[in-house]
């Protein structure tokens, strides 16, 4: 039958004329053709469809979701390990996990601004009432809280790369074996992942206390002997693993004592990590002034 309508048997895509192939999908139509009755079902034939490219589809969406949960469940791993032995060197680590507990650390220091901030705004709402609370939303208040949590955000991040970056340059200079550079930076992370422990207790600290007074005068003793010590004991992991970073490679091929290399080492640093705050606060201090200003008014 000429006019007789047919469906390619693989795809149902509707064949029309004589042809040997499935213009869709390429099935071949020849022993169909020969075989198959004029009055082939339709019905059945439209039902059928193709199931490659979905399944295709899906074995990508799993295939990321599997490279994912490898990712993440390897870093715990290796984030856990560093917390058990932190000079215990390791070896054939993802050159990006030192770099996400970097950017880890920074977001946490940024969500700590964020709450400081957010607890000065309920500080000011509490003593000026519907006055105040008026005119922070007049000022766009939130507005200037998330900016200024973003520009935390990077300036941690810009401060960590500068931080490792003489770190790293001061290494090449006093030693002769080479490392490369993202092997360095997981070196140092495995140092410092420590302060991601620290930087989560103060975040949590900051979130807990009640401030009731723009000057921190509102603040409980305790808790602000807490936040003390919190912020103490991370300052002072990452100066030894600054220290450690350095010393640990050094052979004394150069006749340099290990004393004056790490005094020189932290010259470097103050000088580096001075530079950058300048640049940093004159970015940053123009919000704070401007978020500061908000609160001024909205109190007097």
């Amino acid at each position: 039958m000429e006019n007789s309508v047919k469906f390619c048997p693989k795809c149902g895509n509707q064949i029309e004329g004589e042809v040997k192939f499935c213009p869709k999908c390429g099935y071949s139509l020849m022993a169909e053709g020969d075989n198959e009755p004029d009055n082939i079902s339709t019905t059945t034939q439209v039902q059928e469809t193709p199931t490659e490219p979905v399944q295709a589809t899906n074995d990508s969406e799993n295939s990321v979701l599997t490279n994912a949960k490898d990712f993440t469940g390897n870093y715990f791993s290796w984030f856990w390990e560093t917390i058990k032995h932190p000079s215990r060197q390791l070896t054939e680590v993802n050159r990006w996990f030192g770099v996400l507990s970097f950017v880890l650390e920074a977001f946490l220091i940024a969500l700590v601004g964020l709450t400081i901030m957010n607890k000065l705004k309920k500080a000011v709402i509490y003593n000026g009432g519907p006055t105040a609370e008026r005119a922070l939303d007049y000022s766009n208040a939130n507005g200037k809280i998330f900016e200024i949590f973003l520009l935390v955000f990077i300036a941690m991040i810009l401060g960590y790369l500068v931080y490792i970056s003489i770190s790293y340059g001061f290494h090449r200079i006093i030693s002769t074996a080479y490392t490369n550079f993202w092997d360095f930076v997981n070196r140092f992370a495995e140092l410092t992942n420590l302060t991601l422990i620290f930087n989560f207790v103060l975040l949590v600290l900051f979130m807990l206390v009640n401030i009731k007074d723009v000057s921190f005068l509102g603040i409980d003793s305790i808790a602000s002997i807490l936040i003390m010590t919190v912020l103490s004991v991370a300052s002072l992991v990452w100066t030894v693993a600054y220290i450690l970073v350095l010393v640990a490679d050094y052979d004394g091929k150069n006749g340099a004592d290990k004393f004056y290399i790490c005094l020189l080492a932290e010259l470097a640093l103050v000088v580096g990590i001075g530079v950058f705050s300048s640049l940093v606060f004159t970015t940053i201090g123009n919000s704070i002034i401007g978020y500061a200003g908000s609160l001024g008014q909205s109190i007097f």
